[in-house]
């Protein structure tokens, strides 16, 4: 008997098997409830299930305990991640059900083992498809233990009904479970402390774990990496705070699972510099470890420095997994890194299959990287279309100014029989916007209300108010921005503010800056732009006003660009010292502007000038850095992709409109406020951005 235990143990299906022939063969051996019990609880935990129904369905005489290894034995199967099929899960876990009230119809009496295998049954059919069947079955199951005086008494019951009801996303009635549960364990804590956390309510989580600190609950390296999680999803930094102190005490900063767990929480919370200390402290970094740092700087647009992780995980030896490619793909679209992308693409198809989970990345990928067809056939590839995967490639289409692109995709969403989100009508505003065309604007707004009863929100009448300033009617755009149905934000003001400076209505400029400078007082654009406007009209001490306040909040800017798979960055300010082709690119500066100038080019007074001097303003900014590198580094007809994720000034954008014509090369830009293609001199924003 200590053989079948030590071979159940173990997975070792062919020792037991050999076992169950040899020793166990004689008639009726088998049948004998200790030693049939036995052996249904080997090859079910071996997962050989026909083996162990055909033990089970010899014996003469089936106690509970029987049935008890027997349904464990379905419900091991209905979990197995290692099926290939999720309806062959589904499968097991419905004959669970089967087999229970067949049992029940027997007249066999389950106890608490047995309805939490078939509570354990119906979660699982819930988690993978049949919702409704399950429910009501796993309600029935909760009154026949309820009434038998389990559900409360026995705590792994308990717990069982917890993660069913989570299943089932009523959490209410996982609550209920919980409270009134005689005994909880750290598992009943835990358990609903992370079914709030992922159904969105983190900060009730982080309430439980108060509750749960209070009633003495005993604290393992589960419960704490639960209120962590609860704490990165609700933001709580000082409570998260007080959890990571307890992870210390407890010698779990090593332990990758809790270690982990503390990244990511201060990552959540803004506090990358914590975060990435962390991270360094932790001796064995799994996947999860390295995709906590991965995402967290991608989610915060630091594209740059999540692919500097990405490397390092790769150099390291650990496996990336579709969560890793996903992010590994946002970022390489941040930064447009045509390249780059494509070979993370190449190592994402020897880990991962690639349609189950990078569709939609890859056609942002491809529609930031202007490679807009590509995208196209992406989406109309994929068998299952939905309203989102379209707004996707809308988006890209109109951003980059295609907007009857954009149009025709719409169309074709309309004819797959989807229905546009508020999303989709912010896409196509935003193309038609960009292009200036307001009865198109007004026809989508109108539709958008009418034909699918979709509430108009903030950014549907920012992407008006953009239109109104491209066109000039610049007391039009600060009348809808008064009037707002919803709280005028920074982008709303930022519109007015731009509309302001393009069209030199400084005292307009003037109110909306200082409506940008109540919401956020070290903002440094509403400076930048005003001193600028100060510079043009003369008012050269309102200008040094202006620029010591930008100056105490502006950060350093960098550019990006991608030259033959690497991807190079570019800080305002360049020097000698810090870059090794800052000679050569000077000296190309030098000639592009003589180059420039002789064909028209005027330098833009702006406040870098009065802070730095002309020539060195001219030579400054990070875009013309990453733009010079590019006509140095690459070829005549290769398309120059450059990103950063500040506005470009109004000087930039007219040297690049030169490069353009000059040396005969197209460029795109996508700056902090949309994309840009520059091509023989015009630039697709026509001038307003």
């Amino acid at each position: 008997m200590s053989t079948l235990r030590d071979c159940a143990s173990k997975g070792d299906l062919e020792g037991g098997s050999q076992l169950h022939q040899q020793e166990l063969s004689e008639p009726g051996v088998d049948s004998h409830v200790l030693i049939a019990t036995q052996l249904i609880d080997m090859y079910g935990k071996c997962r050989d299930t026909e083996q162990a129904y055909a033990v089970f369905e010899r014996m003469e005489r089936k106690d509970v305990i029987a049935w008890n290894f027997m349904l464990g034995a379905l419900v091991l199967r209905s979990k197995d991640k290692l099926l290939p099929h999720g309806f062959q899960r589904v499968e097991f876990g419905l004959e669970t059900l089967r087999l229970f009230r067949r049992m029940l119809l027997q007249g066999q009496e389950p106890n608490a083992v047995t309805f939490t295998h078939a509570v354990n049954a119906c979660a699982s059919v819930a988690a993978l498809s049949l919702q409704k069947r399950s429910v009501k079955a796993g309600r029935l199951l909760h009154e026949l233990a309820a009434s038998r005086g389990y559900a409360t008494r026995d705590t792994i019951l308990g717990n069982a009904l917890i993660a069913m009801y989570y299943a089932f996303d009523q959490l209410d009635a996982a609550a209920r479970v919980f409270h009134a549960m005689a005994c909880k364990s750290s598992v009943t804590w835990t358990q609903l402390i992370v079914a709030l956390t992922r159904s969105g309510a983190p900060v009730e989580g982080v309430v439980l774990h108060r509750m749960m600190q209070l009633e003495g609950g005993v604290q393992d390296r589960a419960s704490l990496v639960a209120a962590l999680d609860a704490c990165a999803n609700s933001a709580e930094l000082l409570y998260g705070s007080v959890i990571h102190q307890q992870v210390l005490l407890a010698g779990l900063e090593s332990d990758v699972c809790a270690g982990t767990a503390v990244v990511h929480m201060y990552a959540m919370c803004n506090r990358m510099e914590t975060a990435t200390r962390l991270f360094e402290r932790i001796p064995a970094k799994n996947a999860y470890t390295w995709n906590s740092i991965i995402t967290a700087y991608a989610r915060r647009g630091d594209s740059y420095e999540a692919l500097h992780f990405f490397e390092r995980m790769v150099q390291d030896g650990t496996s990336p997994d579709k969560f890793t490619i996903v992010a590994a793909i946002d970022a390489c679209a941040g930064l447009v890194a045509l390249e780059y992308g494509s070979r993370v693409l190449e190592l994402a198809k020897s880990a991962i299959q690639v349609k189950d989970v990078l569709e939609l990345a890859l056609a942002n990928f491809y529609g930031k990287c202007m490679l807009l067809e590509v995208a196209r056939d992406k989406i109309e590839g994929m068998a299952y279309k939905t309203t989102t995967r379209y707004t996707t490639l809308i988006s890209a289409f109109a951003d980059h100014g295609f907007v009857t692109g954009a149009a025709e995709l719409y169309h074709s969403l309309n004819l797959e029989g989807l229905l546009p989100h508020a999303e989709t009508f912010t896409a196509l505003l935003a193309g038609s916007s960009h292009k200036g065309r307001l009865g198109e604007c007004r026809s989508l707004y109108h539709s958008m209300i009418t034909d699918f009863n979709i509430r108009p929100r903030v950014e549907h009448l920012r992407m008006v108010m953009q239109l109104l300033g491209r066109q000039g009617r610049v007391a039009k755009v600060e009348d809808l921005v008064n009037h707002s149905p919803f709280h005028p934000g920074r982008l709303d003001w930022l519109s007015l503010l731009t509309a302001s400076e393009v069209h030199k209505d400084l005292p307009r400029a003037r109110r909306a800056a200082r409506e940008m400078l109540k919401l956020d007082s070290k903002d440094h654009l509403p400076y930048e732009i005003l001193a600028n406007m100060y510079v043009e009209d003369g008012m050269r001490a309102k200008a040094e006003e202006m620029i010591a306040k930008m100056r105490r909040y502006k950060q350093r800017q960098s550019s990006f660009i991608e030259i033959h798979g690497k991807v190079y960055r570019f800080l305002e300010g360049h020097s000698r010292k810090n870059h090794t082709m800052s000679r050569k690119l000077e000296r190309f500066l030098e000639r592009m502007r003589l180059r420039m100038t002789s064909v028209g080019y005027i330098f833009k007074a702006s406040s870098e000038g009065l802070i730095r001097g002309k020539v060195e303003a001219e030579r400054h900014h990070s875009e013309r850095l990453a733009v010079a590198f590019g006509v140095i580094k690459l070829p005549r007809d290769a398309m120059m992709r450059i990103c950063s994720k500040h506005r470009m000034c109004a000087d930039c954008h007219a040297v690049i409109k030169y490069v353009s014509m000059l040396f005969q090369r197209k460029i795109s830009v996508r700056d902090g406020s949309r994309a840009h293609l520059f091509e023989d001199g015009l630039c697709s924003c026509r001038d307003y951005w």
